[in-house]
């Protein structure tokens, strides 16, 4: 066997396929495109693929370098505004009203989609923009006040599109740690859409201001103090001096002024906004300073009116008085014949009737003039001279429950309620009924 035979053999071979690949590669090229050539192309797709390739030729990406195929946008630091160092320990911790930064990985390709650029461009792509997430929440109506390659800028602010979130986000807070700050992740997004991922998930959302509270506190502290101390030593709660009974108008004025002096107090130290007194609040002091007032009018009236009652009786007593004592001595006197000591005696006797039932009357006007001592709290605003009454309990009561739906929708909705057009008829209606059977209260 010649094995440079062979050799030249197999180098034959070798070129016979070689020059053979070009004609069978061209040959199945032709095949391929009879085939695909052969399939329907809808003009619409023709179309969409033309104007989005000439929409990302007119709206260019805002990515300044080429990122990998698997970039994704992702949230990758987060931090208040002017603090940027890493051991400023304002650096991780914002609330309302304050400007935070957000850098954001691959930021471009977020920007794009928002802006319909480069591959997002196209007829189908709608512009919107990019928003604020915490814990998942899409903060309504904020979006950046600024941008830069890699970081966004947004202001803390709290608008009527916002309430309902900054309300669960701030809104209840437990005593403990968390009363003054609240751990929250934070991340951001396309609105109306889902956030992306994000690194940040022990961001300090701050509740609290911790001095604005103790400041708060202080100031409320010394209101309770003070109200109740003048409640103590003065006619502030009372009918008339430091020692008569508390007047349960003048107790439920107070009630509502302090509850709604603690709650804007409260809302503020959280939102830092001020223009939160709701109609329902006026309302309520409305009702509170109506039925204090009423009741003020009305214990007026019955005071000058015992007092004029009072003056009558005296003055009738003295009158009876001299009647008596002329007619003592008419009896008395020399001469009388017994016919007209006998009458003298009878029109006495009837004079002394009338003088004991004016002395009675006068007592009776006396003891309506007259203070009543306090019996405890709770005793003195459910019930006046004849006892407990069902009227000033209703009332009561009303006043409590709305006090505690009050508080408990401004400690976890971070507003004042609104409580509806009956409920507030209701409160007014049993206050006009504790007014009217104040009128012939003894």
């Amino acid at each position: 066997m010649d094995p440079q035979g062979d050799m030249l053999t197999i180098r034959q071979r070798i070129r016979s396929r070689l020059a053979m690949t070009p004609v069978a590669c061209g040959w199945w090229l032709a095949v391929a495109l009879v085939a695909t050539s052969s399939l329907p192309v809808s003009p619409a797709s023709l179309a969409h693929a033309a104007e989005t390739s000439d929409a990302s030729a007119a709206a260019p990406s805002s990515c300044t370098t080429k990122l990998p195929a698997t970039a994704l946008p992702t949230v990758e630091d987060v931090y208040r505004f002017g603090h940027a160092t890493p051991d400023d320990p304002e650096r991780d911790r914002a609330g309302v009203n304050d400007l935070i930064v957000i850098k954001v990985k691959a930021l471009c390709l977020l920007v794009d989609q928002a802006k319909c650029l480069g591959s997002y461009a196209g007829r189908s792509c709608k512009p919107q923009d990019v928003a604020l997430y915490i814990d998942g929440r899409e903060i309504k109506g904020l979006v950046p006040e600024s941008r830069d390659v890699e970081t966004l800028q947004f202001h803390l602010d709290r608008s009527s599109k916002s309430d309902e979130q900054w309300a669960d986000l701030l809104g209840g807070p437990q005593i403990g740690e968390s009363f003054f700050v609240r751990p929250a992740a934070v991340s951001v997004g396309l609105q109306g859409d889902a956030p992306v991922a994000t690194t940040v998930q022990g961001f300090k959302l701050v509740r609290i201001h911790t001095w604005r509270f103790w400041i708060c506190a202080a100031i409320l502290v010394l209101t309770i103090v003070a109200i109740w101390l003048f409640a103590q030593n003065s006619a502030l709660l009372r009918y008339s001096d430091k020692l008569s009974t508390y007047s349960l108008a003048r107790c439920q004025m107070a009630f509502w002024f302090v509850l709604i002096i603690a709650s804007y107090s409260f809302i503020w130290l959280i939102t830092g906004a001020m223009d939160i007194v709701t109609n329902t609040a006026l309302v309520l002091i409305g009702i509170g300073a109506g039925t204090a007032l009423g009741g003020a009018v009305i214990d007026r009236g019955k005071e000058q009116g015992a007092k004029t009652d009072s003056d009558k009786a005296i003055a009738e007593k003295g009158k009876l008085q001299n009647d008596i004592d002329d007619l003592t001595r008419r009896a008395a006197a020399p001469g009388v014949a017994t016919a007209d000591a006998a009458a003298f005696a009878k029109e006495l006797a009837n004079k002394k009737v009338d003088f004991d039932a004016a002395t009675r009357r006068e007592q009776e006007l006396r003891a309506k003039l007259s203070v009543s001592q306090s019996q405890g709290f709770w005793i003195d605003i459910l019930s006046d001279r004849d006892g407990v009454e069902f009227h000033r309990f209703q009332m009561v009561v009303w006043t409590v429950v709305l006090g505690v739906v009050f508080v408990h929708s401004v400690w976890a909705r971070l507003a004042m309620p609104e409580f509806s057009a009956t409920l507030l008829t209701l409160m007014g209606i049993s206050s006009g009924t504790y007014l009217g059977f104040k009128i012939p209260e003894k």
